[in-house]
């Protein structure tokens, strides 16, 4: 069925089971004000345009399943009191606000294109539920990077800009560059590793007889130690850190990386300790926490 102008669904709470299979709609689609009792079943439908749903109770199960929403998606002031499903849905830009769920709410294999921090975080606790670790990780993600753009708002505005929002906006980007979020073990021990080989260099650059013979290696091991941030690709990272290994065994003769392990080492007892070694120590320290987390968020049990 083909709806090509605005259809008024006022009185379609008293019909006893709804069913919109294989639809297409033309216009914006409007549901205000209603409470359904019974099944709602809104699948496999294309909406051109924007759907609403506002002040809303479903009493059953929904079903939104297989759905292209090629507009905006809103649920507003809604509540599901059922099992609602979102299964393969493709959405141009949801919004969930003030919508509760009050039992299981299925997101699986759903791609949305724009959403907002609110939204993400209720479709990853939705996750989190059903312990689907994997998924609930990616709309973590998304969220993150909401609250990225929101931070840089602020930062960006001269009106909430304040001394919070720098260290908010500086520390969560650090949270990011080091370990996306806590997300990303691989990410966090390629850091790990460049940077104890790069205070190795250090080491060798300040107390070494050649100074002159250190420089550019130690130049060069910086150098690679930013492209690990600006690269999200697992391979690259990988190819920059036995760079960065071969400039190390270059200067020390260290195949084994003994002394770039004896700094990195949190357990070696310190004693007569510089600033820079001090530093140096809490960055890693900071690190083994986030790659124990990373590595703990994606093995968990499903």
């Amino acid at each position: 069925m083909t709806f090509q102008c605005i259809i008024d669904f006022i009185n379609l709470t008293e019909a006893k089971d709804i069913y919109f299979k294989g639809c297409t709609f033309h216009e914006d689609v409007v549901f205000e004000k209603l409470q359904f009792k019974n099944f709602f079943i809104f699948e496999d439908c294309t909406i051109n345009k924007n759907i609403t749903f506002q002040n809303m109770t479903f009493n059953k199960t929904t079903s939104f399943i297989q759905t292209k929403f090629l507009g905006e998606f809103n649920l507003i002031h809604t509540r599901f009191d059922d099992l609602a499903l979102f299964n393969e849905a493709e959405i141009k830009k949801l919004r969930l606000d003030n919508t509760f769920f009050n039992k299981e709410a299925s997101f699986l294999d759903i791609t949305v294109h724009e959403l907002d921090r609110e939204t993400a975080r209720i479709i990853k606790h939705s996750f989190e539920k059903q312990g689907n670790i994997i998924e609930s990780n990616k709309f973590y993600a998304k969220e993150m990077e909401e609250r990225s753009l929101e931070l840089e708002k602020e930062v960006n505005n001269k009106d909430k800009r304040n001394l919070k929002s720098f260290t908010d906006y500086f520390i969560f980007k650090i949270h990011g560059i080091t370990s996306n979020h806590s997300q990303d073990w691989f990410l966090a021990l390629m850091w790990i590793i460049n940077l104890s080989i790069l205070f190795t260099h250090f080491d060798f650059f300040i107390i070494g007889d050649r100074t002159e013979y250190y420089i550019i290696p130690f130049i060069l091991n910086i150098i690679l130690t930013i492209m690990i941030v600006f690269d999200f690709n697992n391979f690259i990272k990988l190819i920059w850190t036995f760079l960065s290994y071969l400039i190390y065994i270059y200067i020390t003769s260290d195949f084994v990386l003994e002394c770039a392990v004896n700094n990195f080492n949190p357990f070696k007892k310190i004693t007569d300790i510089t600033l820079p070694e001090l530093l140096f120590k809490v960055i890693i320290a900071y690190l083994i926490y986030h790659l124990i987390v990373s590595i703990r968020q994606n093995t968990r049990r499903k």
